[in-house]
């Protein structure tokens, strides 16, 4: 803990010799919000202090005026020029946005170095983006935790009522009042960060899965599981066990057990039926000593995914329990000199091990598994049949769950709410994610939490054109999906397209979170 305290100051004190008061008072557009540029006061706040608590979500217009990597790229809800773009609400020349930005900031610098916080809710600059801000030149007098939803359970937690009504400079004092004399702020923020602000993030898991069937190992099944996209065991073979999938490893075994199956049966089917859409799977060919020595080889890494709204299925005929995944990677002969994983599946928490096993492919997220995974969707190979009996399409409909929509629809909702008001913002009226109201025209916004862009446009397309053609407001109708990921040069054509051909107003928009 005391090395974390070193660390965090340090870097506060990195960044305050960077960017002093005066310093900002002087700054230059160019020095405020570049491109390629990791000096910047924007990438100091955003990326190199991102220790000091994290701003990411929301588009760069978090930041009152941005330039554009592809210039060509325009909102049509910003003021633009050549290279930058900007809120409205800041001015009508790059120029003046800059200069009314950089009042902002020098106001929220200006107050938390007062200490008295009660102005920064009346600032118009993005709430992540202020308040970082304000930690940052506060002298620690706040937490470093910024993003609504966190701080709102937390101030709940501590006893806090009706806090979505309470200003957020109340809500910091709050929450700093109730740190315990005994730990730093930095210790403080990570206990309650860890508690509440990464929910829905942990449990992501990883897995070493086996490839081969029998009890000598000797029927390969990894080639059936690269065709279907799948993982699978065969163990309990004669049950479809749908209705255990994400059952507690306590009911798994108690029920299995009842079947009369055997140990090596439900201490396989306890783990494999807790995958789950995320998780990180390494596929062996051996696990068993050679030549007396420890030794270890992957094939293959997969991702688990949901597809056709489901991620176990049951095949009665050749694979048994299946779990729907995309491969990152196969073609594989990575020997590893580790031993124990001669068992069907192991659950990997072992830090050190996950790094050495898992290499570049531990986040199901992260650019790097994406473009693998959209490297071998595009060079898929036809199939010559189809396993009837399963009922089950290959495909690559995506595998992000319920919780990260949830919460792109919440920071995308609140984002509007900030730029137009919250009377102009509607969350799921007739099923719509969320309508923006104009004067002339509706805009139908339609959230999916999946990596791909074009998982996204496939999926909710239909939905949106949908939800206008039912719609009886007279007013103009624009559609748009939000998706957590940018859209990629293949990507931008089917975007391309679907404009110059669909009769209506088309976008893909995407809206980043951490």
């Amino acid at each position: 803990m005391e090395t974390r305290l070193l660390s965090a100051r340090e870097l506060l004190y990195n960044f305050l010799e960077k960017w002093p008061y005066e310093k900002v008072k002087n700054m230059s557009l160019l020095e405020y919000v570049d491109t390629g540029n990791p000096e910047t006061f924007c990438q100091w706040l955003e990326t190199k202090t991102i220790e000091l608590g994290s701003i990411k979500g929301h588009f760069s217009n978090k930041f009152g005026i941005y330039k554009r990597r592809n210039p060509k790229e325009v909102s049509e809800t910003l003021i633009s020029d050549a290279i930058y773009s900007w809120l409205p609400y800041y001015g009508k020349t790059r120029n003046e946005a800059f200069q009314n930005v950089k009042r902002d900031i020098i106001q929220i610098i200006e107050t938390a170095r007062s200490g008295n916080f009660t102005l920064i809710d009346n600032i118009h600059l993005n709430s992540l983006v202020k308040w970082k801000i304000a930690f940052l030149y506060s002298d620690e007098r706040i937490i470093p935790i910024f993003k609504k939803d966190v701080l709102w359970k937390i101030a709940e937690f501590q006893g806090l009522t009706n806090v979505k009504k309470i200003p957020l400079n109340k809500i910091h004092s709050f929450i700093f009042d109730n740190k315990p004399e005994d730990e730093t702020i930095y210790q403080y923020a990570s206990r309650l960060y860890n508690k509440f602000g990464e929910e829905e993030n942990e449990g992501l898991e990883y897995y070493i899965i086996g490839s081969k069937y029998e009890e000598t190992y000797s029927v390969d099944m990894f080639p059936l599981m690269e065709e279907y996209n799948v993982i699978s065991t065969g163990y309990a073979w004669k049950y479809d066990l749908n209705h255990l999938y994400l059952a507690k490893e306590n009911d798994i075994i108690e029920e299995l057990k009842k079947l009369n199956e055997l140990p090596k049966s439900y201490n396989t089917l306890k783990m494999f039926l807790r995958l789950k859409p995320g998780d990180i799977i390494a596929i062996k060919s051996s696990g068993n000593p050679k030549a007396g020595k420890p030794f270890l080889e992957i094939i293959a890494y997969a991702v688990v995914v949901e597809r056709d709204g489901e991620v176990y299925w049951y095949d009665s005929l050749k694979m048994g329990h299946c779990i729907n995944v995309e491969f990152i990677k196969t073609g594989l002969k990575h020997q590893l000199p580790l031993g124990g994983y001669g068992r069907t599946i192991h659950n990997i928490k072992d830090i050190s091990t996950i790094n050495l096993i898992f290499e570049g492919f531990k986040n199901a997220s992260s650019k790097k598994v994406r473009d693998k995974i959209k490297g071998r969707r595009r060079l898929r190979k036809a199939i010559t049949s189809k396993n009837t009996a399963a009922g089950k399409r290959k495909g690559s409909t995506p595998y992000i769950t319920n919780a990260k929509h949830n919460q792109i629809q919440q920071l995308f909702k609140e984002y509007l709410v900030e730029e137009y008001g919250e009377e102009n913002v509607l969350l799921e009226e007739n099923n719509v994610d969320i309508k923006l109201f104009h004067k002339t025209d509706i805009i139908f916004y339609e959230v999916k939490p999946y990596d791909f862009a074009e998982d996204c446009i496939r999926t909710a397309l239909g939905q949106l054109l949908s939800y206008v053609h039912f719609d009886t407001d007279k007013r103009n109708k624009k559609i748009r999906i939000i998706g957590p990921n940018p859209a990629d040069d293949d990507e931008k054509e089917l975007i391309k397209f679907l404009r110059q051909n669909l009769r209506i107003d088309f976008q893909y928009e995407a809206f980043e979170i951490e």
